[in-house]
């Protein structure tokens, strides 16, 4: 006879699971979203943190002013040299002047064969210049990205994880197996 018959024949009260609320059946889907949503969250920050490109901007950066820029600029050609940089705030330009005439940036004036370290503004914005036919060199501060900026990446990421993780979960629990 089997356990359940067994029990019929013999009198034995059955027992009967629990009746269970709403929140009974909800707490593991919120554990297993909390804990995907901590997750995205940390791998949002570990971004963050180190995989940003902005994460380490330039400390330096180098322009060189290449022979005949000052003659190009005077026949009305374009400069050969980039018309913006990036650099950390408090980073330094250094311009190398291999040009035969002398050439200003900012209130810097570089010598032909000389070389000088520029410190970047507090605030993007720009240089007035002598190798750029507007007159001007563009500075782009660059700065790490906000910490709110791993919001969004862990709800992302973090929310379907957890999502997926509880309904393997629920699954699992709800396979049955014969142990015949």
């Amino acid at each position: 006879m089997q356990e359940s018959e067994a029990q019929f024949a013999t009198g034995a009260a059955r027992q009967v699971p629990a009746p269970t609320t709403r929140w009974d059946r909800a707490k593991p889907w919120v554990a297993w979203i909390t804990g995907g949503l901590f997750l995205g969250w940390a791998l949002a920050v570990i971004w963050w943190a180190v995989l940003s490109p902005n994460a380490r901007p330039p400390a330096r950066d180098e322009l060189t002013i290449p022979l005949g820029t000052a003659a190009a600029i005077a026949s009305g050609q374009g400069a050969f040299i980039p018309a913006t940089v990036s650099l950390a705030p408090g980073g330094l330009l250094v311009v190398y002047n291999h040009d035969e005439v002398e050439h200003s940036v900012g209130n810097v004036v570089i010598p032909p064969g000389a070389t000088a370290e520029i410190t970047a503004p507090d605030e993007s914005g720009g240089f007035t210049c002598s190798i750029h036919p507007s007159g001007f060199l563009g500075v782009n501060l660059t700065k790490r990205p906000s910490f709110l900026t791993t919001i969004v990446p862990a709800l992302l990421v973090g929310l379907p994880i957890g999502l997926m993780a509880g309904a393997a979960a629920w699954v699992g629990g709800h396979i049955k197996f014969d142990d015949d």
